[in-house]
Formats: structure tokens, sequence, C-alpha cells
């Protein structure tokens, strides 16, 4: 009956303890916008976590030398059921099997030390040590966690790829060391070693917490830099909004000129009662002043900006544009957002000069639910795709040339989407579907 008792503690702490690896995953990362309850892959995910601390348990008496498979169940959940980039899930993942490396060889060793008892015999031997043991170490996980989970919510970290990659790789060699701690009092030391055990495991600790305070000055420096370009991008677009403002001024100061001599004609034909040619002549002149005097307002600044200039620069070139776009933008990176309509826009005047009759862009910007749609089209003289297929640079300055398209790509793919190119009809296509706004 006593084994009984303690089979069903036993399974009831391992899966309390992988109910912590997930609920610390989903509380710091937050769920995708799912149709399904968001407790389903919460508790699907701490029910097979569990089958596999319990099996692993049940052929070696310690989770540990499993501990990396219970990583990549928790990192395949989060990546599809959180929020948040791959890296950013590969280090929330291996945060709790860090955690409880660190809590168990701690625990471990104080429990053995307090209690004058053998490692082996606390990891085996049901007994009321046992029972201090596993409560201590969940006691300190949970706690462990909590923290953690406030830190990371309250420092919203932003990094390269490179720092995230170097973070996680200090996580890793940690939880090594944790290891080789945890077989080398598992194999039997004295009671020093085991009190320089618990030395080494404060010193690792602290390490990784230093480790972790640079990371979030690093953060902070990328803030204070990004912040940095948008205000050099918000001027140099201020700039460019008060040129295109006094060229729309200069644009109306001359149809004000002319327009005089249109009423001139316009009365000229009325006398010669030649409705058909006014009626003509009209539609040709709000034409022409349409044309000329095509401005974007939407609810974003930057958004106005890159495309009125982008217009006018077209159209010295007496490339047509059209633009559909929603008025809504609110983007979570105005600077990415206008690096992509930039580079789209600027790829497209390069090919619509080189065409010798048909000069069109049509740009159109929407939404699907909570999917930012950006699609471009534009004349070009012969196939692109056919001569190059990759899009590589074709200009002399290769160095400084031939970024346009695999800019977009990255863009595209950062916030969770993709960039696609074709041509159709003689146009070359740009269909891009993300998360950017």
């Amino acid at each position: 009956m006593e084994d009984i008792i303690w089979l069903i503690f036993d399974l009831i702490v391992n899966y309390y303890q992988s109910f912590l690896f997930f609920f610390f995953g989903f509380n710091v990362l937050e769920f995708k916008k799912l149709k399904i309850s968001k407790y389903l892959p919460l508790f699907s995910g701490t029910t097979i976590l569990f089958l596999f601390v319990t099996l692993f348990n049940y052929f070696t008496a310690f989770e540990g030398v499993a501990i990396f498979v219970y990583w990549a169940i928790l990192f395949i959940f989060l990546l599809i059921f959180a929020k948040g980039g791959i890296t950013k899930k590969l280090l929330i993942s291996f945060i709790p099997i860090s955690v409880v490396a660190i809590v168990t060889t701690f625990s471990l060793n104080f429990t053995s030390l307090l209690f004058r008892q053998n490692i082996l015999d606390l990891m085996s031997i049901s007994s009321v040590y046992r029972l201090f043991l596993i409560f201590l170490t969940m006691s300190l996980f949970s706690i462990s966690l909590y923290i953690i989970a406030r830190i990371f919510r309250k420092n919203e970290v932003t990094l390269t790829k490179t720092e995230w990659i170097s973070f996680i790789a200090v996580l890793t060699v940690s939880i090594i060391i944790f290891m080789l701690l945890f077989f080398i009092i598992f194999s039997g030391v004295s009671d020093m070693a085991k009190i320089y055990t618990a030395f080494i495991v404060i010193l690792i600790i602290l390490t990784d917490i230093m480790v972790y305070v640079l990371l979030v000055q690093l953060s902070k420096k990328h803030q204070i830099e990004t912040e940095n370009k948008l205000l050099i991008q918000h001027h140099n677009f201020n700039t460019e909004s008060t040129n295109e403002i006094k060229k729309q001024y200069e644009e109306l100061a001359k149809i004000r000129h002319d327009f005089k001599n249109t009423l001139r004609i316009i009365q000229e034909l009325n006398k010669e009662e030649s409705r058909e040619e006014i009626n003509n002549y009209i539609n040709e002149f709000f034409e022409s002043q349409s044309r000329s005097m095509q401005i974007i307002s939407t609810e974003n600044e930057y958004v106005n900006a890159i495309i009125n200039s982008k217009i006018s620069t077209a159209r010295s070139y007496g490339i047509e544009v059209t633009v559909s776009t929603i008025s809504d933008i609110k983007s979570v990176n105005n600077i990415d957002l206008c690096n992509i309509l930039g580079n789209l826009f600027d790829n497209a005047i390069d090919a619509c000069r080189l065409c010798e009759s048909k000069k069109e862009i049509y740009l159109e910007i929407t939404k699907d639910n909570d999917n930012s749609i950006i699609f471009m089209k534009n004349s070009i003289k012969e196939s692109v795709l056919n001569s190059n297929p990759e899009l590589k640079s074709t200009k002399k300055n290769k160095h400084r040339h031939g970024y346009g398209t695999r800019i977009v790509r990255d863009l595209s793919e950062k916030y969770g989407g993709f960039a696609d190119f074709y041509e159709d009809n003689k146009n070359f296509c740009c269909n891009i579907i993300c998360k950017l706004f």
C-alpha cells in the first residue's frame, strides 16, 4: 500500500513539474490567437511531457539524462502555439531545463548535508528525507520560474539573432555543468566536496545572472539605436514631405496660372456650341490634374511620406502610379515597413525606366484578419525571372546594389510571413503576407 501511495505521489510531482514547464513558456510568450481553447495546447503538452518524464524516470531513475528531450517537446509546442520568434522560443525552452538542473543539484546537496543522507538513498528510498527533497526542489523550481517570468515580462529584451544564440549557448553549457556536477555527487563524494559543489552551483547561477544583465543592457542599447534610426528617418521623411508639399504648391500655382486660359478655351467652344468638344476637354483636364496631384493620405505619416515621395520620383520619369491602401496602418516597426515599401518602389521604378511604352506601377496595401498584405506590380521590358531566377544584382556595383529583394524577403520572414515574386502578363509582381501592421 505504501508503495502505491509513493507511486501516485511521484506521478503527481511529475505532472506538476511538466505543467510548470509549459505554464512558464506560454506565460512569458503568450498564446497565438487560436480557434481552439488555449488550455488545449497547455494541458496536452503537459501530458505528453509528463509521459516522457515518467518513462525516463522508470528506465534511468533520474530524468536529467533525457533533459534535452524535454526541451525539444516544449520548444515544438511553443513554436506552434506561442507568439514570438524562433530564437526567443529556443531561449524560453532552455530556461526551465536550466532551472530544474540548478535546483535539483542544489537541493540534493543541501538535503544530503542537512540530514547526513546518502545521495543515492535520497533518490531511491521512500522516506521523510526524500519527501523533504521533493518539496524543496518543487518549491525552488516554482519560485524561480515565477521570478524569471516576471523579469522577462518587465524587461522586454530585443537582441540580434547572434546575441540570442550566444545566451542560449551559455545556458546550454550551464546545463551540462550541472549535469556533470550531479553525476559527481551521485557517485559519492565527501561532505566537503558537496560544499564545494554548492559554491560552484551558486557561482554558475551568478554568472548566468550577470550574462542576462548584460543582455538587458545590450537590449536597451539596441532600443536607443532603433529610436535614433527612427528619428533620423522621421526627419528624412519630414524633409521629403516638405519637398513634396512644395512641389504640390508649385503645381497648384501653375494650375491657377493656366486656369484662365482653360476657361477661355471653354468659353470659345461654348460660343460655337461644341458641347462634345467641351466635355472631352473637361475630362482631359480632370484626368491630367488627378494624375499630377495624386496624394496618399493614411493615418501613418511614415507611409504617407515614403509613398508620396516615390510617386513623385516615378512621375518625374513618366511612370504612372496607382495606389490602393487602407487608412489604418499601425505598424509594429515603421522603419521596417518603410524599408519594404522603399525597396519595392525603387526596384519597380528601375524596371519601368527601361520600358519603352507602358510604364505603370500598382501598389495595394490591405489586411486580412491578422495578416498584413502588400502587393505591388510593375511593367517590365522583358522577363526578369527567365534570365535571373534568383533575382541577383545585375548592376556593376554589386556590393552596393541588388539587396532590394533580399531585404524584402528577410523583413517579411522577420514578421512571420513571406514574399512571393512572380511575373504575370508582362508585369513583375511581389506579394507579401506577414504580420507587420
